[in-house]
This record gives structure tokens, sequence and C-alpha cells, in this order.
């Protein structure tokens, strides 16, 4: 608890800092939703169910969303180390918390970081919303696969342990500098309280979005990258 609570007071003075110097700007940069996925899902569905929200956030607002996306946003020049210490800032400066859940939500150990960031700073849990959805299926299968995954995803909010998250898939020393950066976090902030900061997210789960199943979408993507090559 010692060490959950040095680890929140951290993160804290950090985004109270940042609050003080943006009041000095008259308009700072804020996004309606920081993104968080999970690289192991499909790429595809995870298009796609960003794309889902997107609509429907548009027609209750009147115009598109503006979010962060790293995969989009994130400078690549930049070392993942510093990407990484970029993020808080990121997250102090949207006003949401946007998860794109799919069956493997919570394998990466980052993803999980970004769910306890977020709490760490004071965000509120009101502030966050979930959009589910599956691995692409055959029409036949896509029915039934939705009930249990979307059954599945919730269980495995409630039954989280961050030993059970995985490094990212390289050995370039960069990213497992980062990594290693993400374990130290998980030390400061106690690996139960880190545990309880993914439990907390179960109902924003349990009352996400389903994304109606999508069949094969990563092939028009394909057909679009073999066009553009030619």
């Amino acid at each position: 608890q010692k060490k959950s609570r040095s680890s929140q007071e951290f993160f804290r003075s950090r985004w109270s800092r940042w609050r003080r110097s943006s009041a000095r700007n008259a308009s700072p940069f804020e996004a309606d939703a920081f993104v968080v996925h999970s690289s192991a899902d499909c790429p595809a569905s995870r298009a796609l169910a960003l794309g889902a929200w997107a609509e429907a956030w548009e027609s209750s607002h009147g115009r598109p969303p503006l979010v962060f996306l790293d995969v989009v946003c994130a400078d690549r020049a930049i070392p993942p180390l510093d990407l990484l210490r970029h993020t808080l800032v990121h997250l102090g400066r949207s006003r949401s918390l946007l998860l794109l859940a799919g069956p493997r939500f919570l394998e990466p150990l980052e993803t999980c970081a970004h769910l306890y960031m977020w709490l760490a700073i004071g965000a509120s849990l009101a502030s966050a919303e979930a959009v589910a959805f599956t691995e692409p299926r055959s029409p036949s299968q896509a029915e039934a696969a939705e009930l249990a995954e979307k059954g599945a995803l919730v269980s495995s909010f409630d039954a989280f342990h961050v030993m059970y998250t995985r490094k990212p898939p390289t050995r370039e020393p960069c990213a497992l500098a980062a990594h290693a950066a993400l374990v130290r976090c998980v030390s400061l902030a106690s690996v139960a309280h880190f545990n309880e900061s993914v439990h907390a997210f179960m109902p924003v789960i349990a009352q996400a979005r389903q994304l109606p199943p999508a069949w094969a979408p990563q092939q028009p993507l394909q057909a679009s990258a073999a066009s553009e090559e030619h």
C-alpha cells in the first residue's frame, strides 16, 4: 500500500505540473479520447471498432472526434522509452479513455499500463468506455463466437494478473528498455495494486458496445495494400 501511494503521488504530481503549465497556454491541445488497444489483436478489427465508435460519436456531437492513437500520432523517430514517457502527457490531455477491446486485449503489458496510468493521474472510470470485438470468422460461426468471446473478455479482466502479460515481440534494445521501465512501474505501484487497477475496468468492459462480428476484414485491406504497391 505504501508503494501504491508513492506511485499515485508521482503520477499526480506530474499531472498537476502539466496542468499548471498548460494554464499559461491560451488553447492547449486536448483530445476527445486516448485510444487504448492491443497489438496482439487483429489490426483490421481494431480499425473497424475505432471507425464504428467514431461514427457514433460524430452523430451525437455533430463533428468527428479528435483522438490520440499511438500508431498514428506518435513520432516513430523517438525511441520507445521516450514515447512511453510522453504517454502520461497524452493521457492528461485526453478527455476520455477509449478501449478497443479484443480477445487478446490484456496480453501486452503496455496496454495494461495505460489503464493503470489513467487511474493513477486521478482520471475517472466514468470517463472511460469500450468497444468490444471478436476475431474475424465465417458468418456461420460469428453469432455463437460473439457471445462466447464477450463473456471471455469480461472474465479476462476479472482474472487478470500482471504475471500473464507478455514482452514485446522484438529483441531491439530500445523496445526492451521501455518494457523494463514498465516493469519498474509495476514494482513501484505494487503488483496487487496494479492488478486491482485493471480489475477496476471490468464494469467498463461489461457495458462495452459490442461490434458486430467482422467477416475476414483483412482481405479488403490486403487488396488495398496490393493496389498501392502497383
